[in-house]
Parts: structure tokens; sequence; C-alpha cells
């Protein structure tokens, strides 16, 4: 058992690249649906090559945005899970099932990466609000449910929009941008409700913050991780 390790920096830092990703899939939904109307107006005689050229330039763009910032929210929200995960393997009597590390290895486990980050997700919250009993910060099953849910949905258009669909044809820039379309959707209601989750982990950190304040001899109290000031160079002390 080891002291707890503040969290609240990569909470906030996960809460606001969430928001920022729903943004930017909003942004990516609309690049894509403004490239489609460019074709069936470019079909129908009333738009040039060049409107189409650069509504698929829109698109591009948007899509790079995306990407980026799909990297950065995919780091900060990793780095807020392990460490989540990893206080609730120090607070007593909460026994995880997993090792903290699979916070993180989950994710990039083949067949495991179905299940186990779910499971992970409701440990985390179960087992924090089990131990204080705070009934109004009780998180439904059906949020971590719809979150999961919509996860893999969206994975899910995610493969398909890289086979169905073909790049060197506009019937087939339409068909691959309408599995693009339900991609970026389902990925602006999960993410809202991981916005939901996160916001509810707030308060359970300040749960913790406060039974680290508790008298050491308290049932509650939980363990703080300590810091001890650099140690001084000089006579005595190389």
């Amino acid at each position: 058992m080891y002291p707890t390790k503040d969290n609240s920096g990569r909470t906030a830092l996960a809460f606001r690249f969430t928001k920022v990703y729903i943004i930017v899939c909003a942004f990516a939904f609309f690049g894509v649906l403004q490239q489609s109307w460019a074709i069936e107006k470019y079909n129908e005689g009333e738009l040039g090559i060049e409107g189409l050229e650069f509504s698929d330039l829109i698109k591009v763009i948007t899509a790079t945005t995306f990407l980026f910032t799909y990297v950065a929210y995919i780091i900060t929200f990793i780095r807020w899970f392990r460490r989540a995960y990893y206080n609730l393997h120090q607070i007593n009597p909460v026994y995880p099932i997993h090792s903290e590390g699979w916070a993180a290895g989950a994710w990039f486990t083949p067949f495991i990466n179905l299940v186990r980050p779910c499971r992970i997700m409701k440990e985390i919250f179960d087992g924090t609000l089990s131990r204080y009993n705070t009934v109004p910060l009780k998180v439904p099953g059906t949020i971590i449910g719809w979150w999961w849910g919509l996860f893999l949905l969206s994975n899910t258009f995610g493969r398909m929009s890289q086979y169905i669909g073909d790049e060197n044809t506009l019937d087939g820039i339409l068909l691959n941008n309408n599995i693009l379309m339900l991609l970026h959707l389902s990925s602006v209601a999960g993410l809202v409700m991981l916005a939901i989750l996160i916001k509810r982990y707030r308060k359970m950190d300040l749960l913790i913050k406060d039974a680290q304040d508790l008298p050491e001899d308290s049932i509650f109290h939980i363990p703080v991780e300590k810091t001890y000031p650099a140690a001084e160079v000089g006579p005595g002390n190389p």
C-alpha cells in the first residue's frame, strides 16, 4: 500500500481536452458534410471544379486538425485514467481486480480492449464511492455503458471508413463521407458521456483529498504522497 498521488491536474487537463475534442469532432463532421454537399451540387452542374477542390481542402484541414487533437486527447485521457486507477489501489479496503498498469495497457491489447477499459472505469467509480457511501455522487451504470457503447460504435465506423468507398470516384467519396459523419456523430455523443464521468470524478477526487487530511488513526484516512525539499550541498552534506 503506497500513498495516493495527486490527480487534480490530470483530471482538469483530461476534462479540458475532452471538451476541445468534442468541438473538433463537430468541425470534422461539418467538414465532411460540406464536401458531400459540394459533390452533389457539382453533379447537378451548380458548382464548378474550383468549388469542389476548395471543399476538399476544407475537409483535409478539418481531418488533419481532428487527427492531431485525437493524439493529444488520447495521451491526456490515459494519463488521467491510469492515475485514477493507481489511486484506487491505495484506498483500503478496496481491492481492484487488475494491476494499475492495465489502465493503460488494456487499450492496446487485442480483444481485451473490447471489455477491460469499461470494467476498469466502473471499478474506479464503484470502488471509491463504496468506501465513502456518497449517494449524491453515485454514477449510474448507464452513463458508463453509453460511453463505452458509443466508443465501440465510433471505432467500428472508423474501421468501416477505411474499407468502404472509393476515393477515385465521387460516388465512392459520398459513400465514405456517410460513414465518416456517423463516426463523428457517435464520437461526439460518447465524448459527452465521458465529460460527464470526468466531471463526476473531480468531485470524487475531493473526497480522497479530504480523507488525506483526516488523522492517521482514522479508518477513513488515506496516506498522501510526501515530497521533500532537495538537500542543499554544503559541509557534511555532499
